[in-house]
């Protein structure tokens, strides 16, 4: 009787670690709010400017975008470009308190991160893999 409850105890432990965990689960509401928006609204963050043209929230004048959404259980992450968009899986979302830190996979199941900090109103900084902060505006779609 004790080796079997020891067994249930042992795979009730094992099924609890490999549960996926709920990307979203670290962070606060108003958080989930700036990168998701509302059932009536959906958030992209638009940056890199073409040589010549300032922030703002036209996707023909940005170099690079971030949507995020969430489908099915899962959380996508698009990457908007001139060249089209590309979705990856997130990993997990978390904050460090101010910032707000993306774990993602790409298509070819690759792990890079960003990094949103300096969140002033509709204005972020977003690192990609820790290499430099550009300024990204928070759209309204």
């Amino acid at each position: 009787m004790k080796t079997k409850i020891i067994i249930a105890m042992f795979a009730v432990a094992i099924a609890t670690s490999c549960a996926p965990k709920n990307p979203l689960a670290d962070l606060r509401e108003e958080q989930r709010f700036f990168i998701f928006g509302d059932d009536e609204s959906r958030v992209a963050f638009m940056g890199s400017p073409f040589e010549g043209k300032s922030a703002s929230c036209n996707a023909n004048d940005m170099m690079q975008g971030y949507s995020f959404s969430q489908a099915d259980g899962a959380v996508l992450l698009e990457s908007i470009r001139p060249s089209g968009v590309e979705e990856h899986t997130v990993t997990s979302i978390s904050s460090n308190g101010a910032d707000i830190v993306v774990r993602a996979k790409n298509g070819a199941n690759l792990p890079f991160s960003l990094l949103f900090s300096e969140i002033i109103d509709d204005q972020v900084k977003i690192s990609f893999d820790g290499e430099g902060k550009a300024t990204y505006l928070r759209c309204i779609k």
